[in-house]
């Protein structure tokens, strides 16, 4: 692996049920190269130390706090959450389904090698409890592998 964007020292929520949590995404040509779990250096890329903000895909026009931006919107109801799997699972649904209205269910809607590289940054991990959620803001935010909203 060479060159690209390496987005390290984070809480990835991938989104993909064979790996959940990573540590580092490298992002080459506008798709998802690699999701690692450390931070090694990668040879040419530029890195990006994120000091553990969390990673997630999709959510790529939210400019606002994360649980607001969903109850405004209605397609994302965490209000009633029970735990951090309900939340997670929420999560999911509705990325799946952004990508689904966006005819692009494909390549989109997790962070694994071969997927767009659509993805937000968020200040905290909205899964690591109620506080986290609700004071997660996005920090910035990524379409095509390219910085769209506050560039890192």
């Amino acid at each position: 692996m060479s060159g690209g964007l390496f987005l390290s020292g984070a809480v990835v929520r991938t989104l993909d049920p064979a790996r959940p949590v990573a540590g580092a995404v490298l992002v080459e040509d506008g798709v998802i190269a690699a999701v690692l779990d450390d931070d090694a250096a990668v040879a040419g890329a530029t890195r990006v130390d994120l000091r553990g903000r969390c990673v997630l895909p999709g959510f790529t026009d939210a400019h606002v706090h994360l649980p607001t931006w969903a109850l405004t919107r209605r397609e994302l109801r965490l209000e009633d959450a029970r735990s951090a799997a309900e939340v997670a699972r929420r999560v999911e649904e509705a990325v799946a389904a952004a990508a689904r209205r966006a005819c692009a269910a494909p390549r989109r809607g997790r962070l694994r090698p071969g997927m767009a590289a659509d993805l937000v940054v968020l200040s905290a991990d909205p899964l690591a409890g109620p506080d986290a959620l609700a004071a997660a803001e996005v920090e910035a935010t990524m379409v095509g592998g390219k910085w769209v909203h506050r560039p890192l």
